[in-house]
């Protein structure tokens, strides 16, 4: 494989790993309970099961979205307490 295509490669698979990002997590729809409950479920599967190592790096990243989404729906919130 050539410079170029590996390129177009890498290129390709980060906008379909940004794609499912969007889709796995639609921030819109997802109260803060729900996205705190999803994250609790994700800590307390990473700690108390032997995964391999591709899952964990996944429930990683899905567990950083899911706190970025609780991160923003409490900022939200305090902008509508200061009001």
């Amino acid at each position: 494989m050539d410079g170029g295509k590996v390129v177009y490669y890498l290129e390709s698979v980060a906008k379909t790993v940004k794609t499912k990002e969007k889709t796995d997590i639609q921030e819109d729809t997802l109260s803060f309970e729900e996205a705190l409950k999803q994250l609790e479920s994700i800590v307390d599967e990473m700690e108390n099961k032997a995964l391999p190592l591709e899952k964990l790096l996944t429930c990683h990243e899905k567990g950083v979205r899911l706190q970025a989404v609780c991160q923003k729906k409490l900022e939200q919130a305090e902008q509508r307490i200061q009001q």
